[in-house]
């Protein structure tokens, strides 16, 4: 009975924490009680909400100091930083071309993870869209954070570092808190 119990745990737990590979917005999304079949699918949900709800295009400049990398830790200048854990060395161009910087949500140093492109909200080849978690200080649980970058010079041929050297920020939105 004991591993029937376990069984059953270890399947549901599974089941409710795997990860999509969406390049879509599903036909239900746009019913009044869309249902879910795991958690990555209610966080793009959001995540589409957000952009389709809150978004307000508002290009920021990218950071014009001395970026350089150490262990792992991207800093900008001498003051703000960026530890972005497990981040591919591709994503970390986000930051390393000064796309991406603390300034730009008012924090001078931060920790993140799970930083991913939204491929079923890019539907451009001028914008790339993402969602990264935070995570603070004396906290436990991290929030997640959307943002936009936008280059207009880019084509479907764009490498992911062209489009990240021509690109800059046009929205940026705190999320919600990961539970």
């Amino acid at each position: 009975m004991k591993n029937l119990f376990a069984s059953i745990f270890i399947f549901l737990t599974f089941s409710v924490f795997s990860q999509t590979d969406r390049e879509f917005i599903p036909d239900s999304w746009y019913d009044s009680s869309p249902v879910f079949s795991n958690q990555s699918e209610i966080e793009d949900y959001w995540s589409w909400r957000y952009f389709t709800d809150e978004y307000e295009y508002k290009k920021s400049d990218r950071y014009n100091g001395k970026i350089h990398s150490d262990e792992g830790i991207i800093y900008f200048g001498d003051i703000s930083s960026v530890r972005c854990e497990s981040c591919s060395v591709e994503i970390k161009e986000i930051f390393l071309k000064g796309v991406f910087y603390p300034k730009l949500i008012e924090m001078s140093s931060i920790r993140i993870s799970n930083l991913e492109e939204l491929k079923f909200l890019s539907n451009s080849f001028t914008k790339k869209r993402y969602r990264f978690w935070i995570w603070y200080e004396n906290m436990l649980n991290p929030e997640v954070y959307l943002f936009e970058v936008e280059n207009k010079k880019a084509t479907n041929v764009t490498s992911f570092v062209d489009f990240m050297r021509g690109g800059n920020v046009t929205f940026v939105k705190k999320g919600w808190i990961i539970i």
